[in-house]
Parts: structure tokens; C-alpha cells; sequence
């Protein structure tokens, strides 16, 4: 979901969009539909939630328009740094396939979100109304401030040190001055990063955060 991140994609490259959220996957007819709007001999599909990649599969083994290839990437953040680095001056599938691979590997996604109730996972304790740091799937941190939260999310980064770049992905619930405060608050967290921001418009999480 995200109106703004999906005509960011489109400037990537995208040809389609097939819009879905945590609680509204795509099925396999989706992914079908949208494949014959698309005049290519490759189509290289992103699924981007691990509860999407089988239907995305499934769909490649049935579609005998075009050769899919299912790029296995189960975040936005890692569907995002793939989409940079292509090159578009390559017409060997394989090297293209290699090259979205590569770029996968070297992400950390982080997402933050909305606490609905007070609950305890993965032995963090989390309060209704808290803010949840979310690092490649896992909860790592929940804390009342949604600028706060990104500190303690990147806290939380193994070998941060090693990182160079970060990208924030702005959610719908983000105003221009919780904009600016997130991006300050990274900063700080990490001096030593080059950090990007761009609109996403998506619901459910505050952030979504690459990490490279």
C-alpha cells in the first residue's frame, strides 16, 4: 500500500502495481492479471511479504505468456534498494536476477508500527499505544515516541558500523514536522550515514527503513 511509493517504483521502472497490505494479500489471479498488461518476454516480480512469495510462485508456473522470475524479497525496504541498483543498459537475464539478488543480501529492513494492546512478544514488552521497531521481522524494541523509535531501532542493527546508507520511507500517519525531527533523530543515531527520505503513503507503519 502507498500511492506515493507506488509511483516512486513506477519511476524505477515498474510496469504494475498489485496493491495488497498485511491483511489483503494478492493471489495468484493478481499476479496473472497483471502480468498480461505487460508486453516483455522477462517480467522480474517482486513480492515483497514472505506471505506473498508462494502465490507469486504459483503464478509464475501457470502464466505461459512471458518467463517470471520471482525475485524472493519478503520487505519493501529490500524491494527498494533492488529497484535502484538496476541496470538498465543489461540484457542478460541472469546477470539482472544476480544483480537484485545482491542488492537484497546486503539489506536490514526496519518497519516501525502502531500498538493496538499491551502484550509481551519475543520478550519484549509492549504497551497499547507504544510504537514497535520491527528489524527483519522481528521485534527488537516498542517505545511511546515515534521519533524515539527509530534510535531505538537502529540501536539494534548488528555491525552498524559497517552501514553507509539509510533510507526512511515516510507512512501516511507522518506529518512535515515529524518528517524533519525523524530525519534529525537518525542523523544523530547514526552520524557517520548518508540518510535519504521519500514519501511512501503507506498505512500501518509510520516507517519503513533500508539499511544498507
Amino acid at each position: 500500500s502507498g500511492e506515493a511509493l507506488s509511483e516512486q517504483f513506477k519511476e524505477f521502472g515498474v510496469d504494475q502495481i498489485v496493491s495488497g497490505n498485511n491483511t489483503m494479500n494478492p493471489s495468484t489471479e493478481d499476479f496473472i492479471s497483471a502480468y498480461k498488461k505487460i508486453n516483455a518476454d522477462h517480467i522480474f516480480v517482486f513480492p515483497n511479504n514472505k506471505n506473498i512469495i508462494m502465490a507469486a510462485k504459483q503464478s509464475a508456473q501457470l502464466y505461459k505468456g512471458a518467463e517470471i522470475h520471482v525475485i524472493e524479497t519478503k520487505t519493501i525496504p529490500q524491494c527498494y534498494s533492488a529497484l535502484t541498483m538496476l541496470d538498465f543498459s543489461s540484457d542478460d537475464v541472469q546477470t539482472i536476477v544476480e544483480g537484485f539478488n545482491e542488492a537484497i543480501a546486503n539489506v536490514t529492513s526496519g518497519e516501525v508500527t502502531y500498538s493496538i494492546r499491551d502484550c509481551n512478544i519475543g520478550g519484549v514488552e509492549i504497551h497499547k499505544g507504544e510504537y514497535m521497531a520491527i528489524l527483519n521481522g522481528k521485534i527488537v524494541a516498542s517505545v511511546p515516541s515515534k521519533i524515539d523509535v527509530l534510535p531505538a531501532l537502529l540501536s539494534k542493527v548488528e555491525n552498524m558500523e559497517d552501514k553507509q546508507v539509510i533510507v526512511i520511507i515516510f507512512g501516511e500517519d507522518v506529518t512535515e514536522e515529524e518528517k524533519e525531527l525523524a530525519i534529525a533523530a537518525v542523523q544523530n543515531a547514526c552520524p557517520n550515514v548518508e540518510v535519504g527520505a521519500l514519501n511512501g503513503g503507506q498505512s500501518v507503519y509510520s516507517y519503513w527503513i533500508d539499511i544498507e
